[in-house]
């Protein structure tokens, strides 16, 4: 067994026995690099990645056109590490979705939190819910761009009629990593409120996303 196929397996049995725990970025990367790039030292291009976006958090959230411009990483390469978040967005979704109730308003902050892994843009959600708690619907309401996301007030109060929804909760994120309520959240909270009173459906909550955190407008008592 040669050099690099030695320390491969290493690697591999480290991940086997012990996960991530231990491991540098580089490293971490590197194991990823394995299955797309056979037969060849890649830690040095692993490190080069961890370098020029800063993190590996930056890596996995770098375009695919961003990645092929690292010298040595080609289009299967880049494609590999774009699979990983959205494969971990998949399953927190999954998992998320398998509530049967929800009757806080964590609860519905961790129901829609995963919906925004890995956002590049500002997103909104309409989750609907039944007099019982439970989840009977969940729609992308709209995507936008970096700054802002504009919400269908209107096309809300039309799905909640449709679906006889009895509470509805409104999320979206901010990409600037503060999850406050701006004068414009607040705004439109406040439209989507009486629309949603004129068909009989009640703005449970206006829930603001920011990485991995967020705030309930409900619990801020701006519901």
């Amino acid at each position: 067994m040669g050099g690099h196929e030695g320390h491969r397996e290493r690697l591999k049995t480290q991940f086997c026995e012990n996960g991530v725990d231990g491991m540098t970025e580089a490293r971490v990367l590197e194991l990823l690099l394995f299955y797309a790039i056979p037969m060849a030292d890649v830690y040095p291009l692993a490190k080069k990645l961890i370098e020029t976006f800063g993190s590996l958090t930056n890596v996995l959230g770098a375009s695919i056109d961003e990645l092929c411009a690292v010298p040595g990483v080609g289009k299967n390469t880049a494609t590999l590490i774009k699979l990983v978040p959205q494969i971990t967005k998949k399953y927190l979704v999954s998992t998320a979705v398998n509530i049967e109730a929800i009757r806080t308003t964590d609860e519905a902050g961790m129901y829609l939190l995963p919906l925004f892994f890995g956002a590049k843009v500002e997103m909104a959600y309409m989750l609907c819910i039944d007099e019982m708690g439970k989840p009977i619907d969940l729609q992308l309401l709209a995507k936008g761009d970096e700054k802002s996301v504009e919400i269908n007030v209107n096309e809300m109060a039309e799905i909640a009629a449709e679906l006889r929804a009895k509470h509805v909760v409104l999320a979206h994120n901010h990409l600037s990593n503060v999850a406050l309520t701006s004068a414009a959240d607040f705004e439109t909270t406040k439209a989507v409120q009486r629309a949603l009173n004129a068909v009989g459906a009640r703005l449970w909550d206006h829930i603001i996303v920011s990485k991995n955190d967020f705030v309930s407008m409900s619990d801020s008592g701006m519901l």
